[in-house]
């Protein structure tokens, strides 16, 4: 599209001298039947039509070429600034600074509309466009590599944070129950934390770096917290939680899953520990 542009800058005076000269028979026409009333045109028909300053400098350009309209409008110094024109998926916008820079673009595409926001050096930034499930927004780095976006999906909207190596590392969301989820990934990308919301409450679960579940805060049956670690194994070990009494208690297992030790609160309020054999 630029130099479809560019283009319009070289564009003769042909149109515009045509069109005075139809004006200036017109007005004399108008002068002899009735002096007081202006001409009206009522259509215009031309290829190329430009609009100069007063120092005769093209500020703005309208022309028809391969695939329809186009239009580029200038600053008093005859730098390009904005422009208006057709391509394969429609119709398309973009913006330039006064360093005859990129700034935004604007166009129809496959799904419908879409906009690109560049920097100074030219690089895009940001984006914004509809895509097949709905809206997509991405921001970029000066090295134009993604580093967030936010969609929808199948469940609501979603929100991804990207490192530097193109890897999301944050995911916000909501789940296929319509609850909210936060999920946390490390730098290549595995699964290490995920928070989110269930029918009994709030609860947190962590895995180590192999993928295995270590850990588990959350809400309990009856809607106490509780605490649950496993050993690399995935095996339940150890759990803190409230009793039915609503007093605190801890349990160890062992790695065969048999409970062999207890801290808990007696009917008087007294501290027990219960040790078992395996």
């Amino acid at each position: 599209m630029k130099q479809k542009l560019e283009k319009l800058m070289y564009m003769g005076f042909g149109a515009l001298i045509a069109l005075i000269g139809y004006s200036l028979g017109t007005n004399q026409s108008d002068n002899v039947n009735a002096q007081t009333e202006p001409a009206v045109l009522e259509e215009i028909v031309c290829r190329q039509l430009k609009v100069v300053n007063e120092e005769g400098i093209s500020v703005a350009t309208m022309a028809a070429d391969e695939d329809g309209g186009i239009m580029a409008i200038y600053d008093n110094a005859g730098n390009s600034v904005a422009g208006i024109a057709v391509d394969e998926d429609g119709g398309v916008m973009q913006i330039y600074n006064k360093a005859r820079k990129l700034t935004v673009t604007i166009n129809a595409h496959s799904y419908g509309g879409a906009m690109a926001i560049y920097n100074n050096a030219g690089n895009i930034v940001a984006g914004m466009a509809a895509d097949e499930n709905g809206g997509v927004m991405e921001i970029y780095n000066n090295a134009e590599k993604p580093v967030a976006a936010i969609n929808t999906h199948t469940n609501g909207g979603l929100l991804s944070v990207i490192n530097k190596a193109g890897i999301p590392v944050t995911v916000m969301g909501a789940s296929e129950n319509g609850q909210g989820a936060l999920v946390i990934y490390n730098k290549v990308g595995r699964f290490a934390a995920k928070l989110q919301d269930t029918d009994k409450g709030g609860i947190l679960s962590i895995k180590n770096k192999a993928g295995i579940p270590v850990a588990a805060i959350g809400t309990g049956i009856n809607g106490h917290g509780t605490l649950n670690i496993f050993n690399t194994a995935g095996k339940f070990v150890a759990t803190m939680d409230v009793s039915a009494d609503g007093d605190g208690k801890l349990t160890i297992t062992n790695k065969k899953g048999i409970t062999v030790a207890g801290i808990g609160v007696d009917k008087d309020g007294n501290g027990t520990l219960e040790m078992r054999k395996k």
